[in-house]
């Protein structure tokens, strides 16, 4: 029966919360990244100031294919920018 109960709240909060915010010029921003030889991830979060908490406001991820995956043999740093330019070109 706890489990249950667990999962209906688990299952509200995940289907009625929003998972993403709206962004505002006001607040700071920060960037967080991912990437490894089979897919690229990128989260972009804003501070809100009256809660101290950080907030996702963009996310992007991408799955690479085989041949991606083989040509992604670069540092991590080489694999973010990857990241970077993939996101730019979606948006």
């Amino acid at each position: 029966m706890k489990q249950q109960n667990a999962f209906e709240v688990l299952k509200k909060t995940f289907t009625t919360t929003l998972i993403l915010r709206i962004p505002n010029d006001k607040d700071p921003f920060k960037l967080s990244t991912d990437a490894n030889d089979f897919a690229i991830r990128l989260l972009l979060l804003q501070k809100d100031i009256q809660t101290n908490l950080w907030h996702s406001v963009v996310f992007f991820s991408k799955s690479l294919d085989v041949h991606v995956s083989q040509m992604v043999t670069y540092l991590i740093c080489d694999e973010l920018r990857f990241g970077f330019k993939s996101a730019y070109e979606q948006s």
